[in-house]
């Protein structure tokens, strides 16, 4: 039988913590004109919008494999991380079936949004006379997104597997690491895996939905259960809409600073994007995640780390958390491929709950219980 793998990835969304290299050493600029110094002041007040598949829900049970789809708490914990991001006013979950057994109904920072009865809003209101929905993956979620009452002028639309990371001492960081001085978003230049936090202007998203042709949304209401890996990358029109808003001037792109990412857009590319390396003594001698883990976690948006399956998994994944103890990115994803076999789940997984409960702890006021 072939052994299970558990890949998690971590994500240094827009900009490492910057350390300064030396005492008394000058602020190092960021991200545009966001300096460390102000990264907490002037938060803009966000809406953060998660997209979300019940595993229980028909729609879960179609996409298949019981590691990527099973429920890990995913949400609950990265709900707790964004809510206590300075800045961010309500959370809301456009998701597949039913809310999550843990949520309160009607709370009022965190809500629950049906994405069928949010798409059949769009049909409606489009005229798609005879669409009859019958999908399951995830590119209708950005359509509902749009039809979410109530968002707030800026938005920043994450999956549920991704956690913003407290600094030393419990400090979290402010939305104006997603945002300029004026209040713009800022994306990462290559915005073709658009599972990752992307910042957004309210109108200008709903914007770009409306101006879909009918055909194209005709396409994706009824693409099935799964879209190819090939057919999912043409279909998303993400990127497209990420390239118009930096054309318009409602969204800035700020570019990776490893090369093979490129601009959707090259004519928009505003120059190499600072990075800063980290201090030598935030390496980590104990992390396991591969040889180039101080450079890696500290220069690069984006670095995958493979755990293949078997009594390793614990091992390995407890010398990734480890990791991000030591090097504290602004945010990484976990992903949920883990084990399907019990016992070896329980194990790998455990270095996860165990770094989530110390770095989140505490239920908010919509967990049930709490």
């Amino acid at each position: 039988m072939r052994a299970a793998c558990c890949l998690i990835f971590c994500c240094l969304i827009f900009v490492s913590r910057c350390d300064a290299a030396s005492a008394g050493a000058s602020v190092v600029p960021c991200i545009g004109d966001v300096k460390l110094s102000d990264a907490a002041s002037d938060a803009p007040v966000v809406d953060v919008v998660f997209r979300w598949v019940n595993p229980t829900s028909v729609a879960g049970k179609l996409r298949g494999q019981v590691r990527r789809y099973r429920d890990n708490d995913e949400l609950r914990f990265s709900m707790r991380s964004w809510s206590r991001v300075t800045g961010v006013r309500r959370l809301h979950i456009v998701g597949k079936g039913e809310p999550p057994g843990w949520l309160v109904p009607k709370h009022r920072r965190a809500h629950f949004w049906n994405e069928t009865s949010l798409l059949e809003q769009l049909i409606l209101e489009r005229g798609l006379a005879g669409v009859a929905l019958a999908v399951s993956n995830s590119e209708p979620a950005k359509l509902a997104i749009a039809y979410v009452p109530g968002l707030a002028d800026r938005i920043i639309i994450s999956d549920d597997d991704y956690y913003v990371v407290p600094a030393r001492g419990g400090v979290m960081p402010s939305t104006r690491i997603f945002f300029d001085h004026a209040g713009i978003p800022l994306h990462t230049s290559a915005v073709m895996m658009s599972h990752r936090p992307i910042p957004m202007l309210r109108d200008a998203y709903l914007s770009a939905v409306a101006a879909e042709p009918d055909s194209r949304l005709r396409a994706i209401l009824t693409s099935g259960v799964a879209l190819r890996s090939r057919d999912r990358m043409s279909s998303d029109h993400l990127p497209a809409w990420c390239a118009a808003m930096w054309r318009n001037g409602t969204a800035r792109p700020v570019k990776f600073p490893y090369p093979h990412h490129t601009p959707v857009d090259p004519s928009l590319d505003p120059g190499a994007f600072l990075a800063v390396r980290k201090d030598k003594s935030a390496s980590c001698p104990k992390c396991q995640c591969n040889e180039k883990r101080s450079d890696a976690f500290s220069l690069h948006w984006h670095t995958g780390v493979f755990i293949k399956g078997g009594s390793s998994n614990a091992v390995l994944a407890a010398g990734f958390f480890d990791a991000v103890r030591c090097l504290r990115p602004y945010v990484i994803c976990v992903n949920d491929d883990w084990p399907i076999a019990p016992d070896a789940y329980e194990r790998a997984i455990a270095p996860l709950r165990r770094f989530l409960l110390e770095s989140f702890p505490g239920a908010e006021s919509w967990e049930r219980g709490s």
